[in-house]
């Protein structure tokens, strides 16, 4: 990865105010059983860069801060959201690697809303892990690869300069 620019952080600070504006104008379904968080679409530009883990996770901890369960969505959910992203940059940033985000936020989600809201626990990973799937692989994948396949969108996204 080559040094952070101005550049850099400008596209950071895009990322993290779409994630933040996907998550409030979604809100209803954002936050709780079903889980189903637009804006982890998102996770996609992680397959171009490293980089725009930070946006993710920037985006993701300011959205928490609006979750009805701050105070357990901000650490656990952030953290599910980095960790997600470490391992898909640990594994060479694959399409497939998407599959980290499924599985780290269904059970480190599945298990606040179990822990919190006392909701069954297999029913919370499921749900969590069906609308995490759906977003990342169902919605996310078609636009990773419109994303790749547009010349002037992947040169912004991908750490090259």
């Amino acid at each position: 990865m080559k040094k952070f620019t101005l550049r850099d952080l400008t596209l950071q600070s895009i990322i993290a105010a779409i994630y933040v504006v996907l998550s409030l104008v979604f809100k209803e379904i954002s936050f709780g059983i079903v889980n189903f968080r637009i804006s982890e679409i998102l996770v996609v530009l992680i397959l171009f860069s490293p980089k725009h883990l930070i946006g993710v996770t920037i985006g993701c901890l300011i959205s928490n801060l609006f979750s009805p369960m701050a105070a357990f969505d901000v650490p656990i959910g952030t953290s599910a959201t980095l960790v997600a992203g470490l391992l898909m940059i640990l594994f060479r940033r694959k399409a497939w690697t998407l599959i980290f985000a499924t599985i780290i936020n269904a059970f480190a989600v599945g298990w606040m809303l179990w822990f919190a809201q006392d909701f069954p626990f297999w029913e919370s990973v499921g749900f969590v892990a069906l609308g995490e799937f759906v977003v990342t692989f169902v919605f996310g994948l078609p636009i990773y690869f419109f994303l790749k396949n547009s010349l002037e969108l992947k040169e912004i996204l991908e750490d090259k300069k």
